[in-house]
C-alpha cells in the first residue's frame, strides 16, 4: 500500500468535525498591520512571567514582526480587550535556517496596550494558556480561529492524532487562510476559559493542503526554549519569511 493510501486511510479514520462561528475566547485574537478588519493570522496569549507573550505560526512573521499588533477576543470590528503592539519575535534556528516543519511557531512578546483607560499587559486583562511541550500526539482540545475575511472567529471541539512526520492533527473546518496560530488548547475550562496549549496551526503544509484537516509542529524541548528566550526578553530575531505550503 502506498504512503499516500495509508495516510488517506488514516485520516479516514478520524470524522469530520464542523467549526461553527462563536464569540471566541478572550486570550485569542488577530495579527495585523494597518487595518484591523485585515487580519492576517491568528495568535493567543500564554502564562509568562511579564505577562506580555503570545503565540502564533513561525510562517505568520516576516521580519522582526514589529509592524504587527494584537488584538485578543477581536470580533466584528471590535477589539474589547485593547490593542497591544509586537515588541519582539523569537523563532527556533531551525525554522529561520529552512523553514523546518518541526518548528513552525513563534513567540512574540508586546508592549502595553490600553484597557479601561490604562495602559496595561495583555495577560493582565484576558489571562493566558499554559504552554505544554514533551507531551503525547492524542488531545482533546478546543481549537479557535479566525479566517481572511471574516470578522468572527470559528471554533471547534475536536480529537487529536499522530500525523505524518510526528506531527499532530484534526479534522474539523473550515480552518481557511487567516488561522495559522490558532492555538490547539488542552483542558479547556469553559468557566475560566483558559487551558493549556499543545499545538497551534502551522507545521506540515504550513497548517495543511484542505480547510477540514489541520496540523501542528509537535512542542518538544526546542519549543520550551525559545519560549524562554520571550519569556525572558531581549533581542529577538529577524524571522526569515516566505516560506511555502508545497500545496
Amino acid at each position: 500500500m502506498s504512503t499516500s493510501a495509508i495516510l488517506l486511510l488514516s485520516l479516514a479514520a478520524h470524522v469530520l468535525g464542523q467549526a461553527t462561528h462563536s464569540k471566541g475566547i478572550p486570550s485569542v485574537g488577530v495579527l495585523f498591520s494597518g487595518n484591523i478588519q485585515d487580519h492576517y493570522c491568528t495568535a493567543s496569549v500564554i502564562d509568562s512571567t511579564h505577562g506580555n507573550v503570545i503565540l502564533t505560526a513561525g510562517h505568520c512573521i516576516s521580519g522582526t514582526g514589529k509592524n504587527l499588533h494584537f488584538a485578543p477576543g477581536y470580533h466584528d470590528g471590535q477589539a474589547p480587550y485593547g490593542i497591544y503592539p509586537v515588541t519582539a519575535a523569537y523563532v527556533h534556528p531551525n525554522w529561520n535556517k529552512n523553514h523546518d516543519i518541526e518548528y513552525d511557531f513563534a513567540f512574540l512578546t508586546l508592549g502595553e496596550g490600553k484597557y479601561d483607560g490604562k495602559f496595561v499587559n495583555v495577560q493582565s486583562v484576558v489571562g493566558g494558556n499554559k504552554l505544554i511541550t514533551n507531551g503525547g500526539h492524542k488531545y482533546n482540545v478546543e481549537v479557535v480561529g479566525y479566517n481572511d475575511k471574516e470578522q468572527s472567529p470559528v471554533q471547534c471541539r475536536v480529537d487529536t492524532y499522530e500525523a505524518k512526520a510526528g506531527q499532530l492533527g484534526f479534522n474539523c473546518g473550515p480552518f481557511r487562510g487567516g488561522t495559522s496560530g490558532s492555538p490547539w488548547i488542552a483542558n479547556y475550562d469553559s468557566h475560566s476559559r483558559h487551558g493549556s496549549v499543545v499545538g497551534n496551526i502551522g507545521g506540515w503544509h504550513t497548517g495543511g493542503c484542505t480547510s477540514g484537516t489541520s496540523y501542528s509542529s509537535h512542542y518538544g524541548s526546542g519549543t520550551r526554549s525559545v519560549f524562554d528566550r520571550a519569556n525572558a526578553g531581549g533581542h529577538g530575531d529577524t524571522v526569515r519569511g516566505g516560506a511555502s505550503s508545497g500545496c
